[in-house]
C-alpha cells in the first residue's frame, strides 16, 4: 500500500467520524438514551458515516420531541421507546441499555451494569437459564426449544427435549454421540458418530455365517502354530 493510499483512507476515514459527530449523528441525542455513550453512533447508526439507521435508530425516529427541524430535536426516552425489542434479538431496549424498568430520566447517570446495542440483534445480554424463558443463544427453557426435531441439529430423526442447564436432550435421536469405548448417548462424548441399526430377522443373516467365519479363524491360528 503506498504512502498516498494510506493518506486517502485516512482522509476518508476522519470524514466519516466528523460526518457521523457533528452533522448526521447528532452527537447531543447520545445524552437522551440511557448509556447512550456506550455505543456512541452506532446505536442508531450502522456505520461511522451516519447515513444509514439500525432497527433501533428507526424507532428512536419515532420518539422525536422539541421544537425545530428533526435535526435540532431530542429523543424522548419514553417507557413506549424502552419496552419496545428494535432489533429483535428477545431483549427489551432497556435491557439492552441497563434500564430494564425504563426509570431512567434523560440529565441522571446512566445505569450500571452490562450494555448491549439495541440497535445490533447479534449484541444481547447472555442467556440467564431457569428464567422461564427462551433467551437469544439459548438452546432451550423447559417446554421451549429454538428446535424440535433432531434432524434440525443434523441428529438424525427423532424429537429433542430440554435438560435442565437448558441445552438440548438429544437420547431420543437416531444418532448419538460415544465417548471412547462406552458411549452415554447424550450428545456429550467426543468420539465417533453412530446411527443404531434397526433390528433385523435372523432370515436376513446368511445361514451359519458366524459358526463358519468363527471356524475359518479358529484353522487359520492352528496353521500359523509352530508343528
Amino acid at each position: 500500500m503506498t504512502r498516498w493510499t494510506r493518506a486517502v483512507e485516512c482522509a476518508a476515514y476522519l470524514v466519516a467520524v466528523f460526518y457521523c459527530t457533528d452533522a448526521s449523528a447528532r452527537p447531543f441525542r447520545v445524552d437522551d438514551i440511557p448509556n447512550g455513550n456506550h455505543f456512541s453512533c452506532l446505536n442508531c447508526h450502522t456505520d461511522m458515516t451516519g447515513m444509514s439507521f439500525t432497527p433501533f435508530g428507526s424507532d428512536a425516529r419515532s420518539f422525536l420531541v422539541g421544537t425545530g427541524t428533526t435535526d435540532t430535536k431530542h429523543v424522548n426516552w419514553t417507557a413506549a421507546l424502552c419496552n419496545r425489542d428494535s432489533d429483535g434479538d428477545g431483549y427489551t431496549n432497556g435491557v439492552e441499555l441497563g434500564d430494564p424498568n425504563c426509570t431512567w430520566v434523560a440529565g441522571q447517570p446512566s445505569p450500571a451494569g452490562l450494555v448491549t446495542n439495541p440497535g445490533d440483534p447479534t449484541s444481547y445480554p447472555p442467556p440467564v437459564c431457569g428464567n422461564g424463558k427462551l433467551d437469544a443463544g439459548e438452546e432451550c427453557e423447559g417446554t421451549q426449544l429454538s428446535v424440535t426435531m433432531c434432524s434440525d441439529i443434523q441428529m438424525g430423526t427423532g424429537t429433542l427435549s430440554c435438560k435442565s442447564d437448558c441445552t438440548f436432550d438429544k437420547s431420543a435421536c437416531s444418532i448419538y454421540k460415544y465417548a471412547g469405548s462406552g458411549g452415554s448417548g447424550d450428545g456429550s462424548g467426543s468420539g465417533c458418530a453412530v446411527t443404531p441399526l434397526a433390528a433385523t430377522s435372523d432370515d436376513s443373516k446368511p445361514p451359519g455365517l458366524i459358526a463358519l467365519v468363527v471356524a475359518a479363524v479358529a484353522a487359520a491360528r492352528r496353521a500359523r502354530r509352530p508343528q
